[in-house]
């Protein structure tokens, strides 16, 4: 399942196609631990405005 990232130019939440977690336990490992921007400091294209926004941890949530 993907994760969400927040847009840092329009504000939007869209699915990233950028990193994939294989579950919610994962994704609050790799979120605690802050390694997400450690290795993956890259940005990804927003689906609504087009922009480019960073992959970071703290713009990302797992989807409800």
């Amino acid at each position: 399942m993907k994760a969400e990232l927040e847009c840092q130019v329009c504000g939007e939440w869209y699915e990233t196609a950028y990193i994939d977690f294989m579950d919610r336990a994962h994704f609050e490992r790799v979120a605690r631990d802050k390694a997400l921007t450690q290795h993956h400091g890259k940005s990804d294209q927003c689906t609504y405005c087009g922009m480019t926004t960073p992959v970071a941890v703290e713009f990302m949530r797992w989807p409800s």
